[in-house]
């Protein structure tokens, strides 16, 4: 058994392809596999994972018959797994070297489900790229992702929670099997990264964090999560449904409620305000489309009064208007 099963999907990688399967096989942990998930790439991608396969016995390559979107592919790599550990990597993303080894040390130290490392992007501005947890995360690690998740961030003043990003951590593999966690279907369904880290942390109090930047991720007009489909309102709205699912099947108090609708607003605020930035001529029917659901109308209440900016507290003020 591999310490650790690195799970990457594939799709239209273009040049980034290389250099991010070169930094996994020159990691100072030897005992990993890599299951590269195929997803019906048209640009060649399938190609250049094979002959690292024919090169490598650690790199495995599976193809879907067809394409399934990176959730169903993350779910067939966790099925195909043999690693005491999975961890998830984009198909352009980066990792320190490492990176397998720093966190798996932890995951034995810690005896824990779920490791989780500093999250970092290369977008100059992103406020989750931060140089340590901050200090009230190590007095209850469970309680403080599941609010930051919940939350969307907005408690502690950010607009995202540092916690939304799977890429990079680990979960022990028997745990994710044995409480049933997977990916969300992305063809009908977003965010897939958010709502896997919410079901894992409520199911787990073994978490550890690592202070470290150990992975580098990479953002691009290529990549899936700056797509029109990605922020589709109805997929992101039945991401909402879902987590209100999550939370009503374990609240045993108001608590998880209350963050899920502080967490909800926000996000419908930066959803209506990043849909009329792709698409201003649409205005008005997304404006309707998103308020006249009925999570819409539920967590609004909820929505931070001190939202960051000028734009943002118009969307608040447009959202909580009656439609007329």
């Amino acid at each position: 058994m591999p310490k650790v099963s690195v799970i990457i999907p594939l799709y239209n990688a273009g040049p980034h392809l290389k250099n991010c399967l070169d930094s996994i096989r020159h990691q100072t942990l030897n005992d990993f596999e890599v299951i590269i998930v195929s997803d019906a790439p048209t640009d060649g991608s399938d190609v250049v994972a094979k002959k690292y396969c024919e090169q490598d016995s650690r790199f495995l390559f599976f193809s879907n018959e067809q394409n399934l979107h990176i959730g169903n592919s993350r779910n067939r790599g966790i099925t195909l797994a043999h690693g005491e550990y999975v961890t998830f990597s984009d198909h352009d993303d980066m990792h320190a070297n490492n990176w397998l080894e720093m966190m798996y040390l932890q995951a034995q130290a810690a005896q824990a489900d779920m490791v989780i490392a500093l999250p970092h992007t290369d977008l100059p501005h992103d406020e989750t790229n931060i140089t340590a947890f901050p200090n009230e995360a190590n007095n209850d690690i469970q309680h403080y992702i599941v609010r930051d998740l919940l939350t969307n961030g907005c408690e502690t003043g950010r607009n995202n929670s540092l916690f939304n990003l799977v890429i990079g951590n680990f979960y022990r593999t028997d745990f994710l099997r044995s409480n049933n966690i997977q990916f969300v279907d992305t063809r009908t369904i977003t965010p897939e990264d958010h709502i896997f880290q919410l079901q894992a942390s409520l199911c787990t109090i073994h978490i550890t964090l690592v202070n470290e930047i150990l992975y580098f991720h990479k953002s691009h007009s290529n990549n899936e999560g700056n797509s029109d489909s990605y922020f589709n309102i109805q997929k992101r709205i039945r991401g909402l449904e879902y987590v209100e699912r999550l939370v009503s099947n374990r609240s045993t108090t108001n608590d998880l409620d209350t963050w899920f609708c502080q967490g909800a607003a926000l996000q419908l605020i930066l959803l209506l305000a990043n849909s009329l930035r792709r698409k201003p001529s649409q205005a008005l029917t997304t404006i309707h489309e998103i308020k006249s659901n009925r999570i819409c109308k539920k967590v609004i209440p909820f929505a931070p009064k001190s939202s960051k900016g000028l734009p943002q507290r118009i969307f608040r003020h447009i959202l909580t208007q009656p439609l007329r």
